[in-house]
């Protein structure tokens, strides 16, 4: 069972923001947050496509990062951490998905299908992902099979 589905309602969540939610924010608000008030909290955006690239990996692998007290509050305030990532090419989900759940500790994996950036949707990542839903099926069908991590979508209405 998800651990989507065993938190109390309503889910308080920190969301996902571009140069907002690293390290450092999410340790401050785990050690503000009350007890039970605060759920999961996500990370920054990552780019499948950059993960796989050998230079781009360096510029964004920093995203994923959790330091040692931070997991620490994670853990002693029982809030949950999901890895928010975008691409449109389902391999590359996979791909990325495999080493999140092999090698981090992360509890899911949340696919960007809201970001409305111009230059993003145009190459059909994102809120594109939208207007083209088997490509969109094919990428949660690819992501729910690269592990047992919990995949859920972050879209806009």
């Amino acid at each position: 069972m998800s651990f989507w589905n065993s938190i109390d309602k309503p889910i308080i969540a920190l969301a996902p923001m571009e140069d907002v939610t690293d390290t450092a924010l999410r340790e401050l608000l785990l050690r503000i947050a009350d007890p039970g008030c605060l759920h999961v909290v996500m990370t920054e955006v990552v780019s499948t496509d950059g993960l796989l690239h050998k230079q781009g990996r360096k510029r964004v692998i920093h995203r994923l990062r959790v330091t040692d007290e931070e997991r620490a509050l994670l853990k002693e305030k029982k809030v949950r951490i999901v890895a928010q990532i975008w691409g449109n090419t389902p391999e590359n989900y996979q791909k990325v998905i495999r080493e999140i759940a092999d090698e981090m500790e992360f509890d899911g994996i949340d696919i960007n299908m809201g970001c409305p950036v111009p230059k993003v949707v145009r190459r059909g990542c994102c809120s594109g992902l939208i207007g083209n839903p088997s490509l969109a099926k094919e990428i949660v069908l690819a992501a729910k099979e690269a592990s047992d991590l919990p995949v859920s979508v972050k879209t806009r209405i």
